[in-house]
């Protein structure tokens, strides 16, 4: 029987370093009925996926209301702000970049205007 060989690694870099898309965090919340999170920019993608309520993003302009089991991907760079109109409204993000550019960034993953 034939044995598969271990693919050698850079040794300083766990594999979830170095895979496309690239995952810099992962993070979840619950937000009631009116809250409002501020416009504001992001350094690298994030995928937003709704798992109860509903909420409103609004991105360059354009409103798109996501309800449970919807999603949207948000671009860097793109300004958006997320209003919830049914809660609580638990959203589920993770922050990536579709290929690997070495480590994610120091600082935050967003900022505001």
């Amino acid at each position: 029987m034939a044995r598969l060989r271990a693919r050698s690694t850079l040794a300083h870099m766990h594999w979830s370093e170095r895979i496309a898309p690239q995952v810099h965090t992962c993070w979840s919340g619950s937000w009631a009925r009116g809250a409002v999170e501020p416009a504001r920019l992001l350094v690298d993608h994030e995928l937003v996926l709704v798992a109860r309520g509903r909420c409103q993003v609004e991105l360059g302009g354009v409103r798109r209301e996501l309800g449970e089991g919807g999603w949207v991907v948000i671009p860097p760079a793109a300004e958006h702000l997320t209003r919830v109109l049914a809660g609580p409204c638990t959203r589920h993000c993770l922050h990536f970049d579709w290929e690997w550019r070495g480590e994610a960034p120091a600082g935050g993953l967003w900022w505001y205007p």
